[in-house]
């Protein structure tokens, strides 16, 4: 779920990029010692579909993304299906 203060589809592209900058941030420093590496240490088999991603696939892709909403004009748009929250199926 996106923060409270997306309020655009460019905001939603910006914070899954910045969501998928983080990943591989902590994917750098997988072997350093803390809370992080611990907690999939211990959760090791416990992957999620979306944490499967390649990084670099999922910022090729939300370039793409970008490029292609900047080239339609929906960039700066809003709530398109009308339920008060920014979604990817506000993306057209």
């Amino acid at each position: 779920m996106p923060d409270r203060d997306v309020s655009t589809i460019r905001d939603l592209n910006h914070y899954q990029n910045a969501k998928s900058i983080a990943k591989s941030a902590v994917a750098a420093f997988d072997g350093a010692q803390g809370p992080c590496s611990s907690h999939r240490l211990k959760h090791r088999g416990d992957k999620k579909s979306h944490d499967s991603t390649p990084p670099l696939l999922e910022k090729k892709y939300l370039k793409t993304d970008y490029n292609c909403l900047s080239c339609s004009g929906t960039l700066d748009q809003g709530d398109l299906d009308g339920d008060n929250v920014i979604t990817v199926l506000d993306i057209r």
